[in-house]
């Protein structure tokens, strides 16, 4: 099977998903998102998406606690933080119809930095489509897979070489600043010369609200608290890897079998890269786009 030239947005998105109301309260998000097994929730309006909750912004705002796990234990026992998904969607919202071409909305939400967009037809919400999706098309079960050779290129012509690491030992503050400085979301975990784990902005987000509630119930806000977590409190340490000569196919089976985001890139048990969920979307995009100038 040849790339597919004219491939739509309906052709890899996911159709008849699920999504919460206006109305609907920041606890009823994370149950419908553990339930549904998603990280994205279009907010709807009479039916029409207004807004989107990502898994990234519930554990931003409250850590990904439910309402009764953030109720302060001092004065009126209020409920730490927002409470509504009105509070947190991201808004005005980026939409597409069912048939976007496919490069042109994944260069739209590579430019943009979006990772997910809702699809709108006939004034009704007829799916979304994600960074994952454009990550399914390099699998062979994928009904459009492109059978090219581009598809089967090496990691290390997409990685992000000499990619810059951290110890246990190091503090969650150096790590939001590496995060900001290089606008990354992941940074390897190494000890011993050797791959230890790696740190997400997911895993920074939730352990800095937990800690911000925390110490909401004490009744005391210790401003430094983030001098005080080191990485190794957060990290996940059972990590996939893989070797640079190892195609971009295998990365993205790898990443949507384990829903992950990236992955470190070791040789001869040295870490040498990493590899994101964008790189790959990148890779996509450019080989249509590359097609379609040739």
């Amino acid at each position: 099977m040849q790339l597919v030239l004219d491939m739509r947005l309906r052709d890899i998105a996911i159709i008849g998903l699920v999504a919460i109301n206006e109305a609907d309260s920041i606890d009823k998000a994370i149950t419908v998102m553990e339930e549904a097994d998603v990280r994205h929730l279009p907010v709807l309006r009479d039916g029409l998406p207004v807004g989107i909750v990502s898994d990234r912004d519930i554990l931003s705002h409250v850590g990904g606690l439910q309402g009764k796990d953030r109720v302060a234990t001092f004065g009126d026992h209020d409920v730490v933080g927002p409470i509504s998904v009105t509070e947190i969607m991201a808004s005005p919202l980026t939409t597409f119809r069912p048939d976007e071409k496919v490069e042109h909305a994944g260069r739209i939400m590579l430019d943009n930095s979006i990772s997910a967009a809702p699809l709108v037809a006939d004034g009704t919400l007829f799916g979304i489509v994600t960074e994952s999706d454009f990550l399914n098309c390099y699998l062979e079960t994928h009904p459009d897979s492109p059978d090219s050779n581009w598809r089967y290129s090496m990691i290390s012509e997409r990685m992000t070489a000499g990619v810059k690491w951290l110890s246990p030992d190091d503090s969650l503050e150096t790590a939001i600043s590496l995060m900001n400085q290089r606008h990354i979301r992941h940074v390897p975990i190494v000890a011993l010369d050797r791959l230890a784990g790696i740190v997400s902005d997911r895993d920074i987000r939730q352990a800095c609200y937990r800690r911000h509630v925390s110490n909401m119930r004490e009744a005391e806000l210790h401003v430094g608290f983030i001098h005080q977590i080191v990485l190794r409190e957060i990290m996940t340490d059972r990590v996939d890897s893989m070797a640079s000569t190892q195609t971009l196919a295998e990365a993205a089976h790898d990443m949507c079998l384990f829903k992950i985001g990236s992955l470190p890139i070791v040789d001869g048990g040295k870490l040498v890269g990493i590899i994101t969920e964008t790189d790959l979307l990148r890779g996509f995009i450019e080989a249509f786009e590359a097609r379609h100038v040739g």
